[in-house]
């Protein structure tokens, strides 16, 4: 319960989701929660964000993201999850109430509950929205009046002080009704239209006092802002709960996604679109596209001829059991595995790779990422008079796999066949391969809590970790909080404040959690093949082994103050955090 928090926690509920009409989970947290910072990678369909919680507490670009949490499973991504199948998200901000998720946490948790069924009659749901997007700033260009202005200019200074090229664009300005450089593009005008969106729900839910269904299948389609790209997701999702007996409860949650992102190099084609001369023609005389002219890129080019995109292929399995024992004392023993499948095909024809038109290059991506967990928890809970006990304990083994493969070729003989057969005869052995790679961990876990009166409480964790990240004397690490609270509104000098102060609370925190964020095998010595001398080939050093490598530890202190006045119409949180 809120009431009973100590710590740093925020709740955004589906109904303020709604509110926003956020077409993603990014969407829906940017701007809801204060610490809570939420970046766009650019601004192409389909692409994924990033989050900080309380800014960057490592070194590591991979360390740095939150722990996703969706339905008790651990996800390495939450692109794929529907807004729609959202009931609540919270987000705990400071290390006690991360620390019970382990080395993972060190950078807050986002935790995310999705859907249930509710007891009596089906239910349909049926949602479509319909989006517009349009460029909000455009950056400042030169038109082809103001540009011939500049190059006279520098042709007039090059000539006098000398330092450059003063003919650099003589053939431009001793031509200017050459129909060539007759023209005024605004390029980004001529690559950007309005944004389209649709995205439809369907959704069925109900259930019985035993079991508990609700489905959901959703598609979105997004056609961006600069043509030529766009971003499709179909997916479904199915949660039941199912409770044979009074001392027994099971419940399953599995997710299928499917997406297709249709992108481009933004960079590159901004480049152009910045730096391309606007009196350059888009078209030869004769029809044909311009690629490369005078060493600028032509971005209609770039858009209507690269082929750059990505499959990608996701399926999230949950299954729970949960056994009473008595009143007091229950099991449970959550088992998950998700499944991750990128496919990436891009082709950079030889139109825009140079202004000979001499190559292309292919390239193939498959990247195949799966893990499984398992936990089990007992737990027991007590009540006695005005004294609320708490007491868990918990195990947990996790493993990851992954597996990448890239094939790149040169010199197609078609800028059309985007497979690698259209390579075969001329791949850049240099840069195709394989990697494989592996990555456990296992915990133990144990938590405290009580309350007297729900006025003074208390919060003691205390988790063990060991990873294989670690050699062996460093491969477990120890990771406790503890913290208290005190709702000073519950007592009698402040009977005074009932009439506008409802709830008022005093809560402090400290926590240590553990970051793992490197390399699955930077303890250990590696070696790479050396070249064959002398019909005798053999292996020389790569890396040296590093065993001194140690769990990095984030410590974290939190102060903070809840005020909940006039029945929650007006509530304040403050937070003071080292």
């Amino acid at each position: 319960k809120k009431r009973d928090v100590t710590g740093a926690i925020t709740s955004i509920s589906s109904e303020a989701i709604e509110q926003k009409m956020a077409t993603n989970v990014f969407e829906a947290l940017q701007g809801t929660t204060a610490g809570v910072q939420v970046v766009s990678g650019s601004g192409q369909p389909g692409e994924s964000s990033s989050i900080k919680i309380r800014g960057t507490s490592t070194f590591s670009a991979e360390g740095v993201t939150p722990l996703y949490i969706v339905d008790g499973v651990p996800l390495e991504s939450i692109d794929g999850i529907n807004t729609n199948d959202i009931t609540s998200m919270e987000i705990l901000k400071d290390a006690a109430s991360a620390a019970i998720y382990g080395s993972r946490s060190a950078n807050g948790v986002i935790i995310i509950t999705t859907k249930s069924g509710q007891e009596g009659k089906a239910r349909i749901d049926i949602k479509y929205n319909h989006s517009w997007g349009t460029l909000s700033h455009k950056v400042p260009q030169a038109n082809r009046k103001e540009r011939l202005l500049y190059d006279q200019y520098r042709k007039e200074y090059f000539e006098t002080y000398g330092g450059g090229n003063p003919d650099e664009s003589s053939d431009i300005l001793n031509d200017p009704l050459n129909s060539f450089f007759n023209v005024d593009n605004d390029y980004l005008d001529m690559i950007t239209s309005t944004a389209q969106k649709d995205q439809v729900d369907i959704s069925v839910g109900g259930g019985t006092k035993k079991l508990k269904y609700f489905i959901n299948t959703g598609y979105y389609n997004e056609k961006g802002i600069i043509s030529n790209t766009g971003f499709q997701r179909l997916n479904t999702r199915i949660n039941s709960d199912y409770s044979p007996t009074d001392w027994m409860n099971m419940g399953s949650r599995i997710s299928l996604t499917y997406s297709k992102k249709k992108g481009l190099n933004e960079g590159t084609l901004l480049s152009a679109v910045l730096t391309r001369r606007p009196y350059f023609n888009t078209y030869y005389p004769d029809g044909s596209l311009v690629g490369v002219f005078n060493g600028q890129k032509n971005p209609i080019a770039q858009v209507n001829y690269t082929t750059d995109f990505t499959d990608s292929y996701k399926a999230n399995f949950f299954q729970f059991f949960e056994i009473k024992f008595n009143k007091y004392l229950k099991f449970r023993a959550n088992i998950n595995a998700n499944f991750y499948l990128d496919k990436r095909k891009k082709l950079e024809p030889s139109l825009i790779t140079d202004e000979w038109q001499k190559q292309n290059k292919g390239y193939s991506y498959n990247y195949l990422n799966w893990n499984w967990m398992n936990e089990d928890i007992l737990t027991y809970a007590r009540k006695i008079k005005d004294h609320n006990f708490t007491a868990m304990v918990g195990v947990s083994a996790q493993q990851w796999r992954y597996e990448n493969e890239t094939f790149v070729g040169i010199n197609s003989s078609t800028d059309f066949i985007y497979t690698m057969n259209a390579f075969a005869a001329n791949l850049d052995l240099s840069s195709t391969g394989s990697t494989l790679s592996n990555h456990s961990m296992a915990s133990v876990f144990a938590r405290v809590t009580y309350d007297y009166k729900g006025r003074y409480l208390l919060n003691a964790i205390m988790r063990r970790d060991g990873s294989s990240r670690f050699a062996k004397e460093n491969k477990w690490g120890n990771f406790p909080s503890v913290s208290v609270g005190w709702r000073f509104s519950d007592e009698k000098f402040m009977k005074f404040s009932k009439k506008f102060l409802e709830d008022g609370k005093i809560r402090a925190s400290f926590g240590i959690t553990g970051n793992e964020a490197i390399g699955n095998y930077d303890y250990i010595y590696s070696y790479s093949p050396n070249s064959i001398y002398d019909g005798v080939g053999g292996v020389i050093p790569t890396r040296i082994g590093k065993d001194n490598l140690k769990w990095e530890e984030t410590k974290q202190f939190n102060l903070g103050l809840d005020l909940n006045f006039w029945n929650s119409r007006l509530t304040i949180t403050a937070d003071y955090y080292d």
